[in-house]
């Protein structure tokens, strides 16, 4: 009985770390995602204020 109680806490404990180990590459992933969003969206972003800079300039 003893052996069945211990085996059923370890099988529980790598549960554990699994779904730690999961949350971990999800968490990876969506920051990667963000990382190359904000890239993607920062030179979009220059690009309109160097428009917007140059429209101005040529106002005054």
């Amino acid at each position: 009985m003893q052996s069945r109680r211990g085996a059923s806490a370890v099988s529980r404990s790598r549960d554990r770390a699994q779904d730690l180990v999961e949350y971990g590459v999800a968490i990876a992933v969506v920051a990667v995602v963000v990382l190359v969003a904000m890239q993607a969206l920062g030179t979009g972003l220059a690009g309109v204020f160097t428009r917007l800079l140059a429209h101005f300039s040529g106002l005054g």
